[in-house]
């Protein structure tokens, strides 16, 4: 049974159920783990953030799958919330400021936070706190050096792809400058 295939059973999760899916996901990629959760909890899916590394790369790992989930900032981190993060482009996802955690997790399933759990280096846990749904952690099995190697590779990829697109925007403005009729 893949991760894919194992979904709630239940009307909440139970600890063997989150065992599981942490046994079948020890090794995963964070983008694995962040594809698992769009595609089970989507649109009762939340991400939870703060201005750290770990939570810039989740912002970009979600951008790369595509994501839909709304984002929760409390007002003083709004200021660090990317400008024109791409991830919220085009893609209807919210921007829901919260003065308390809570207030943004009343309607959802589960949540994604860069947050350690008390289980440890689990990516996936109960929140007992919030009614019993999941706490996703797709960064919690790295160390902070493999957080920071992957970060540098995210960046740099999405950094590779602004710049192709550049590229590729100006060499379509250098064509349709030059006047090919003048040819012959």
């Amino acid at each position: 049974m893949t991760a894919m295939t194992l979904t709630l059973q239940e009307e909440r999760w139970c600890e063997s159920q989150v065992e599981d899916l942490n046994a079948m996901m020890i090794a995963d990629h964070p983008r694995v783990i962040l594809d698992w959760a769009e595609e089970i909890f989507a649109p009762c899916l939340r991400f939870y953030f703060r201005p750290q590394i770990q939570d810039f790369l989740i912002l970009r790992l979600l951008e790369s799958i595509g994501s839909s989930c709304d984002l929760l900032v409390e007002e003083q981190h709004l200021a660090f919330l990317p400008e024109q993060h791409p991830y919220g482009s085009n893609r209807g996802v919210k921007v829901m400021t919260i003065q308390h955690l809570s207030d943004g997790l009343s309607d959802c399933e589960a949540w994604i936070c860069s947050e350690q759990s008390v289980s440890g280096s689990k990516a996936i846990s109960i929140d007992t706190l919030h009614r019993g749904i999941l706490k996703i952690n797709p960064l919690a099995h790295l160390s902070m050096a493999a957080i920071q190697d992957l970060s540098e590779q995210v960046l740099l990829a999405s950094d590779n792809a602004l710049i192709e697109q550049s590229h590729r925007e100006r060499a379509k403005s250098v064509i349709r400058s030059v006047d090919f009729s003048a040819r012959r």
